[in-house]
């Protein structure tokens, strides 16, 4: 989890520094990533509560990058992922 938290804050700096055009396709396959082990491995309730806190963050990452891109309706499905995951 700690690699996922870590990958997830470097691409949340990139996204400040640099805005998210170089970045974004990054995010998304490791929110794809992630989605799918949440989605498909056996874990403990904490692991999963860890796991779909990190889609969340993920997905908020995503969601604004891709919004910033101009592309406004994918980036608000990446949002809106991201408070399913939260909840």
């Amino acid at each position: 989890m700690k690699r996922i938290e870590a990958t997830t804050e470097a691409f949340r700096e990139l996204d400040n520094a640099h805005g998210g055009g170089l970045s974004r396709l990054a995010v998304v396959g490791q929110l794809q990533h992630v989605t799918h082990l949440a989605l498909t491995s056996t874990y403990t309730e904490e692991t999963g509560r860890a796991l779909f806190v990190a889609v969340a963050e993920l997905a908020s990452v995503a969601g604004w990058m891709t919004h910033d891109a101009g592309a406004h309706s994918t980036g608000q499905h990446y949002l809106l992922l991201g408070l399913q995951a939260a909840k």
